[in-house]
């Protein structure tokens, strides 16, 4: 069991809703632990968690132009 406290530059609105999406894919569960605090669980790991999150990874790149 890992705990991290990290200060990110995000609202707590994109991270609520960053989590919901992420648990929606069945990537993660939201934990409840009785305080104010969210606690994300990840059932995979490293790779496996890569892989299972592939299709629903999207390239931000539109278009390639050479020059």
């Amino acid at each position: 069991h890992v705990t991290w406290r990290i200060k990110i530059p995000y609202s707590y609105a994109s991270i609520t809703l960053g989590i919901t999406c992420l648990e929606d894919l069945g990537l993660c569960q939201k934990v409840s632990d009785g305080s104010k605090r969210k606690v994300v669980h990840f059932d995979k790991k490293g790779k496996e968690l890569w892989k299972q999150a592939q299709p629903y990874l999207l390239n931000p790149v539109e278009e390639r132009i050479f020059l």
